[in-house]
């Protein structure tokens, strides 16, 4: 996984361990597999709408993460508490900013709808890094949209490993419950 140091103050010490700590790193692109929207359905831990209340960075071995905690107003798939934490590679400690191609930066206060991916060792991650985070929007009509844009600086693979774009996503909030309610019909038919 590649991800960019920069400094947020020009402080010599900050860049000298900065440069120390590229140097110790694999440089390489960020390469994700491309996930529509059914893909995203099937894959995810859980899919929720919530609201960003706050975020705190840390570092895990080289790579700095922002755990934010997210207040659940709505469940759309699986389950998860009504505050939650999502885990993010990237962020900020003291002067030092970490970012890592293809991984979002949640905006405190916001309200999103969000494909969460829990781990083997229980951490609840994006899915798919930026491809599991929609901004919502509300139209004159009521209807809420859900988008999220291109994800830029990040090489993209089919499921065959071909290379591909990503061009975005924009659908409603009903059209991605029905896609669940969808998911939901064919996996309690394919256990029968």
């Amino acid at each position: 996984m590649a991800f960019h140091v920069l400094l947020a103050s020009p402080d010599t010490d900050m860049l000298r361990r900065s440069l120390l700590l590229l140097a110790a790193a694999v440089l390489g692109a960020t390469t994700l597999e491309r996930l529509d929207v059914d893909q995203m359905v099937q894959r995810s831990s859980a899919v929720v709408q919530a609201r960003v209340l706050d975020g705190r960075s840390y570092w895990r071995g080289r790579t700095i993460y922002t755990n934010y905690r997210l207040q659940i107003s709505k469940t759309i798939k699986g389950y998860v508490p009504a505050t939650t934490e999502v885990s993010v590679p990237g962020g900020t400690i003291g002067d030092l900013r970490q970012h890592i191609p293809g991984a979002p930066k949640l905006t405190i206060g916001q309200e999103y709808v969000i494909f969460l991916w829990k781990g083997p060792s229980g951490t609840t991650h994006l899915l798919g890094l930026s491809q599991g985070l929609f901004n919502m929007e509300i139209g004159a009509d009521g209807t809420v949209r859900l988008s999220r844009s291109p994800v830029e600086a990040v090489e993209f693979v089919d499921a065959q490993g071909r290379e591909t774009q990503d061009r975005g996503v924009t659908l409603t909030l009903a059209d991605l419950e029905r896609r669940v309610s969808a998911w939901k019909s064919k996996a309690q038919e394919a256990q029968r």
